[in-house]
């Protein structure tokens, strides 16, 4: 939540305990909707390439 702009809404992150791993987020926006993202069925270890965060990117130049 931006502190000088608390109206803009906010992201409430929720974790697992042991091990901790993200789980879920809700969006809250400033016209009071909330958005809800849960993970599951996640995959550990493997490998990633840094080009799928490189937000200098388009979503369509990404090679995945």
């Amino acid at each position: 939540q931006d502190p000088a702009h608390p109206e803009y809404g906010n992201i409430e992150l929720k974790f697992t305990d042991n091990p901790v791993e993200l789980r879920q987020w809700i969006i809250n926006d400033g016209n009071g909707s909330q958005t809800t993202v849960v993970l599951g069925g996640l995959k550990v270890g493997g490998n990633l390439s840094n080009s799928l965060f490189d937000i200098t990117k388009t979503p369509s130049s990404v090679n995945r």
